[in-house]
């Protein structure tokens, strides 16, 4: 079985682009424009992780990201952040800040493949 991932982001390009490069190199992919309907999908899919942008109109990234880990349902799921407030030079070498992954855009897909390997491992 695959793991699977749920993609929120409101950019339809990036969001169709990481879908389709995600489901082909395995992975189960969900995905969600915007916050409100990312936080349902994630109780409905209960992915292995979400791929979250940060800046959305509505409820931003980090918010969802709130409500993520404080529903008791969703807490353990890792998330990442993906983000233009940040340079590739503040990321650190494991791409984790605090208790959240993130990947300064614009990235690379291994760059994404290899983060999402390191903290679900190859489910």
């Amino acid at each position: 079985m695959s793991a699977t991932i749920l993609i929120v982001d409101d950019e339809f390009s990036l969001l169709e682009i990481l879908a389709t490069q995600l489901t082909e190199v395995g992975y189960t992919v969900f995905t969600a424009h915007n916050g409100n309907d990312g936080l349902e999908k994630c109780k409905f899919c209960k992915p292995d992780a979400v791929i979250l942008d940060i800046f959305m109109p509505g409820m931003q990234g980090n918010r969802v990201a709130e409500h993520i880990g404080e529903d008791p349902q969703t807490t353990k799921i890792p998330i990442i952040l993906i983000t233009s407030l940040l340079t590739k030079k503040e990321v650190p070498p494991d791409n984790l800040l605090g208790e959240r992954h993130f990947i300064a855009k614009p990235f690379k897909f291994q760059e994404l493949q290899d983060l999402l390997k390191r903290i679900i491992g190859d489910k």
